[in-house]
């Protein structure tokens, strides 16, 4: 089934064998617009493909940039250009299945779904790898870590825990040796 594609991408099937264009509600395809007449151009179907031919003797109508005189046969990807500037693109082939409204929400609301994982994926690894270094439990039994053999002192002293049970040590620097 043949159709045209309007300038606006929309897709009017032609369900009949003959189809009027025009901007009386009469009409196949009505554009409100006052430069195109009531009746302005009719399309017609004969043995070897399609026709156009203007209805209204002030009608104007081009095919590829060319005007019409009288009638003229459609080919496939024709363009035809009304005197108000709209524009028409005959296709012989069936029209390609209309995508309602629904469409465009369903890739917002699968954007949005993309958006919320990624955010959630980045919380979940900021809370797994802070959970190394924030102290969660307090232990006395987890012995000092010695670090300096000369004075027997240790500098790093443990604070707690991690979530996954690895101690954790606070750094403590001994006091800077004054040299003259």
């Amino acid at each position: 089934m043949p159709y045209l594609n309007l300038s606006t991408r929309r897709t009017v099937p032609l369900q009949k064998q003959s189809f009027t264009i025009g901007s009386d509600p009469s009409c196949d395809l009505s554009l409100p617009d006052n430069e195109v007449a009531p009746r302005h151009l009719i399309l017609q179907s004969r043995g070897d493909g399609w026709q156009i031919a203007t209805l209204n003797l002030h009608a104007s109508v081009t095919i590829n940039g060319q005007p019409i005189d009288g009638l003229a046969l459609l080919h496939d990807g024709d363009r035809i250009r009304l005197e108000n500037g709209v524009e028409l693109i005959w296709r012989e082939a069936d029209a390609p299945p209309q995508r309602g409204p629904w469409w465009g929400l369903l890739l917002i609301f699968l954007a949005v779904i993309a958006t919320l994982s990624i955010l959630f994926a980045i919380y979940r690894f900021e809370a797994a790898y802070l959970a190394n270094f924030i102290p969660t439990n307090l232990s006395s039994t987890t012995p000092p870590l010695q670090v300096s053999e000369a004075s027997g002192q240790s500098i790093l002293q443990p604070v707690g825990l991690s979530a996954n049970g690895h101690p954790l040590y606070l750094l403590v620097l001994p006091p800077a040796e004054n040299t003259p």
